[in-house]
């Protein structure tokens, strides 16, 4: 594996040494199977613990930086990658630096926008870690539009570049606030690498409703395949699994 898993750990590591992150929300997601843009990437239950450390501070001076892990870890063999795919194993690991570019400039409180670093690292394969350039932009209102661009600079799909818009709506389902409803929806659209056999175009689109109490959540996921000439049937690492049901839980520290 070419990977530079360490060496980001070693500068984050050097970045916490001189700064001081004043909030960290940590998280662990069991997912009925691992999907990412429409790809089945495992069809079996999988874990997904994920870090977010933000807030941070050198002295009085404050940092608008994020550092996010996150981790896809099969708990069930994906059969069609036997090689690759190991109950216990991390399939994948990814590490974000991300920019807040709202905290140096934005047109009004409710417009949020942001850009990143972002690596794919696949512990378990003998293949390149995918580096990405990230952009998002967000705008908080009853609907709260976003507007995602994921352009990969290095790695086996490099020039692949995924477009995202997406959309979401929470509700109290008590008056204390520990309970919620939610709904968000998405679409993707793919511009594939120059060698791809794949075509250009709409991907998927994905339905998402969730139900949380307090710290912990339940939510059921249906994907819907719109081109398959963009996105292809298969059994592995194609569009093969319509449904994702998941639990999880999380917590914040300050």
């Amino acid at each position: 594996m070419k990977s530079t898993v360490l060496a980001s750990a070693l500068a984050a590591a050097g970045i916490c040494a001189s700064v001081q992150a004043a909030n960290v929300d940590v998280g662990l997601d069991f997912k009925s199977a691992y999907v990412a843009t429409g790809t089945t990437c495992n069809d079996g239950w999988v874990a997904m613990p994920w870090l977010d450390a933000y807030g941070f501070k050198a002295g009085d001076t404050e940092i608008p930086l994020l550092f996010e892990f996150w981790g896809a870890m099969d708990l069930e063999r994906y059969e069609p990658n036997k090689p690759y795919s190991r109950s216990g194993r991390f399939q994948e690991i990814d590490l974000l630096l991300q920019l807040d570019l709202g905290a140096l400039w934005t047109p009004c409180e409710e417009f949020s926008w942001s850009v990143g670093y972002l690596e794919y690292d696949y512990p378990e394969q003998d293949v390149e870690t995918d580096n990405l350039i990230v952009f998002n932009a967000g705008y908080d209102c009853w609907l709260n539009p976003s507007f995602t661009v994921k352009y990969r600079v290095g790695g086996p799909s490099k020039e692949k570049c995924e477009f995202a818009l997406a959309g979401s709506h929470g509700f109290k389902l008590d008056d204390a606030g520990d309970f919620g409803l939610s709904f968000a929806a998405d679409v993707w659209y793919v511009v594939q690498a120059d060698e791809s056999d794949l075509d250009d175009g709409f991907a998927c689109a994905d339905f998402t409703a969730k139900l949380s109490w307090k710290n912990f959540y339940t939510s059921a996921t249906y994907v819907a395949q719109i081109d398959d000439d963009v996105l292809p049937d298969g059994d592995a690492y194609a569009y093969d699994e319509e449904w994702i049901f998941a639990v999880g839980a999380n917590y914040s520290f300050e």
